[in-house]
């Protein structure tokens, strides 16, 4: 039939857009994940042939090198003799190294980009790849809290240099309502390393939002490095929710977006945990989105559709079935008294239930239903014209009304239209000279 083959057609070709945006998403992942990998080799290469280089060469040779760090950089590690990178592919962290005949220090920032590495001999006998300092490492700290809630975390802080460092200190700033840290050794020698606790304790009023501050480790001899702070307070535990709209009314095949607002025992909204979208009847079918959810009308019957996660939030859907009347037209137009009028219409059923339209009907202004007949001879498929001769009618303004019926049985709504019939004047039936 007609009207299925087209609906046919149509799905197949979204499954095939579906199918082809899913390839060149994951043709895109792969890329990007060869690119990245493909640098942290090249860079690993790179910084191992200098240092090879400088380390057969003697003290004071100094050589620079430029290397892409690519992005997903987790972390870049200078350690006794080896160099090692970890990058976060689409697969999971990877892990990139080479080890090399020379006692290292040093540090390289874990920044994607060009970076400008300098391969020094020291007097000492070591081999400074990248920036002598002092390091904090992790160099952001997320957390995630209810009021009145805690936590903590730790900064590891590393002497990268070749000198001891003096007069170590760490200052937060921001976030002195929310958190303290302690006090690291206040020096440390080459290659050593020490830790500084970060304690959070979150006020029982403290309005929910995201806060940001930083530790700054800081010294006398070796400038200063930070670690960024961000504190999200989620508010109370959820303990209520209501779905926005409250309501629907919706055809078959129509869709509404369902959101759950939530609150807590204190009446203040706060996220909402991951929904469990559910319907009475089947008669809404939901695409769930955490606390947010498409609806898609299926069946004909009133219904509700329900957010629950230990508690319900509802929202009524009324949904109206049967084929739609597409078009509707009058011939002739404009129309006249003594004109035999005729309707003709589209009735579809496409995407409202599948179902062969089985009858149309027309009523002219209050009278009766009339049946009308189908253009092709038969009643047999999902998309029908139909017409219907209704005669002559008097002067003034009319209303015709069309509904068609599928094959289940379900009416559509009616569609209506307005028009006017006008006096016929004299005819000119000849003209003389």
């Amino acid at each position: 039939m007609k009207g299925q083959s087209s609906l046919d057609a149509l799905i197949m070709m979204g499954l095939g857009l579906v199918l082809a945006a899913s390839f060149f998403y994951v043709a895109n992942i792969m890329i990007s994940d060869s690119v990245a990998s493909g640098q942290a080799d090249d860079a690993i290469s790179k910084i191992s042939n200098e240092i090879e280089y400088v380390y057969s060469s003697g003290k004071g040779t100094v050589r620079y090198v430029d290397i892409t760090i690519p992005s997903g950089i987790e972390e870049i590690n200078i350690d006794d003799n080896r160099v090692h990178m970890r990058v976060q592919l689409s697969s999971g962290s990877n892990d990139y190294f080479s080890n090399t005949n020379a006692n290292l220090v040093g540090s390289i920032r874990a920044e994607p980009g060009v970076e400008r590495v300098v391969v020094r001999y020291l007097e000492s006998g070591n081999i400074q790849v990248g920036t002598l300092q002092l390091t904090a490492n992790p160099k952001a700290m997320h957390f995630y809290l209810q009021r009145s809630g805690s936590d903590s975390g730790e900064i590891l802080i590393e002497n990268n240099a070749d000198f001891t460092i003096n007069g170590i200190g760490a200052t937060l700033v921001g976030l002195s309502d929310m958190a303290v840290v302690t006090s690291p050794s206040a020096s440390l020698a080459s290659g050593e390393n020490d830790t500084i606790d970060v304690a959070l304790n979150i006020p029982a009023d403290k309005p929910s939002g995201t806060y940001n501050g930083y530790v700054r480790v800081n010294s006398s001899n070796d400038g200063h490095d930070d670690v960024l702070i961000s504190i999200t307070v989620q508010g109370g535990v959820p303990s209520s929710c209501s779905l926005s709209p409250g309501s629907a009314e919706l055809s078959l095949g129509q869709s509404e977006p369902f959101t759950a607002n939530c609150i807590d025992s204190a009446n203040e909204s706060v996220s909402c945990p991951l929904m469990t979208w559910s319907t009475d009847a089947g008669s809404v079918i939901p695409i769930v989105s955490y606390s947010a959810s498409t609806l898609i009308a299926t069946l004909t019957d009133g219904s509700f559709v329900k957010a629950q996660n230990g508690f319900n939030c509802l929202a009524s859907v009324s949904v109206t079935g049967g084929p739609l009347v597409t078009a509707m037209f009058i011939d002739p137009s404009p129309t006249f008294e003594l004109d035999s009028i005729t309707v003709n219409a589209t009735g579809d059923d496409t995407g409202r239930g599948n179902q062969d339209i089985s009858m149309c009907q027309v009523k002219v202004d209050a009278g009766s239903w009339q049946d009308m007949g189908v253009t092709d001879g038969a009643y047999d498929e999902i998309s029908e014209e139909v017409t219907k001769g209704i005669g002559a009618l008097s002067k003034g303004p009319h209303s015709v009304s069309v509904k068609c019926n599928n094959s289940n049985g379900d009416w559509g709504p009616e569609r209506t239209e307005i028009f006017s019939v006008s006096s016929e004047g004299p005819a000119i039936t000849a003209l003389f000279n």
